[in-house]
């Protein structure tokens, strides 16, 4: 189920897509395909939240997983992990550990993971892209990822 704008009979604009295995999307739309920032909600309560193109992650974002509120802030490029260094957080923040693609690395100090996130997040820290994203969508902090750094 589909509530949003449409353009030409498709989806473009803001909208959201409740999917039929319980998964949603809140987002933008182009042209029929989520495209843009957006949040996406998985049924097993993980959440994805930043950017896609042609209906797959692309770009920085951030996926938080339900059963433990680890986050992690990484590249996409057509839905899979850019092979490059990444940031897992622990559920407060307080902890840090390198990731490269789906692999975990060695722990890492805060100020390191600060300037990793950093260079994820074209300059800005993960709380100030989230920010960015939300006003480019206005779809409140509720529908997202939980953050506190």
């Amino acid at each position: 189920m589909y509530r949003g704008h449409y353009r030409l009979g498709r989806r473009h604009g803001h909208g959201e897509c409740h999917f039929p295995n319980g998964d949603e999307y809140i987002g933008e739309w182009v042209n029929g395909e989520m495209e843009g920032a957006g949040v996406y909600r998985y049924v097993n309560g993980d959440i994805y939240e930043g950017f896609f193109k042609e209906n797959k992650r692309h770009g920085p974002g951030g996926y938080q997983y339900a059963k433990n509120h680890k986050l992690d802030i990484v590249v996409y490029e057509r839905g899979i992990r850019k092979n490059a260094v990444g940031v897992r957080y622990s559920k407060t923040g307080k902890k840090a550990r390198e990731i490269m693609g789906e692999k975990k690395g060695a722990k890492i100090s805060a100020s390191k993971a600060k300037d990793i996130t950093r260079s994820i997040c074209g300059g800005l820290t993960f709380g100030e892209l989230l920010f960015q994203l939300r006003e480019r969508q206005n779809h409140g902090a509720n529908r997202g990822i939980k953050w506190h750094c």
